[in-house]
């Protein structure tokens, strides 16, 4: 299927899909234009023991019942997406 010449949104509505601030849009806009975020987490202190997950990895365990707390350092460059990580994990949950 080709999209050429094909309006996938009205124009007017383009600068509310395309806000760049996660906490702005709609949850309908927010979660149709989501894009799955990969991370790096740290386990326990030592830098060295980083590894790459995926979104639902960290929601699965940020939802563990058998933590009784938990405690999540979120932390990147303005722009990575931490405030969309923070909005997709509400939504989702």
């Amino acid at each position: 299927m080709t999209f050429r010449n094909y309006v996938c949104w009205k124009t007017e509505r383009v600068s509310h899909v395309m806000d760049t601030e996660a906490l702005q849009t709609s949850e309908a806009v927010f979660m149709a234009t989501h894009h799955p975020i990969r991370m790096r987490r740290i386990d326990g202190s030592s830098a060295n023991a980083t590894r790459l997950i995926r979104q639902e990895q960290f929601q699965e365990i940020f939802l563990d019942a058998n933590r009784t707390h938990m405690l999540a350092l979120i932390q990147g460059a303005a722009g990575t997406g931490k405030s969309h990580l923070v909005r997709w994990l509400w939504a989702t949950i």
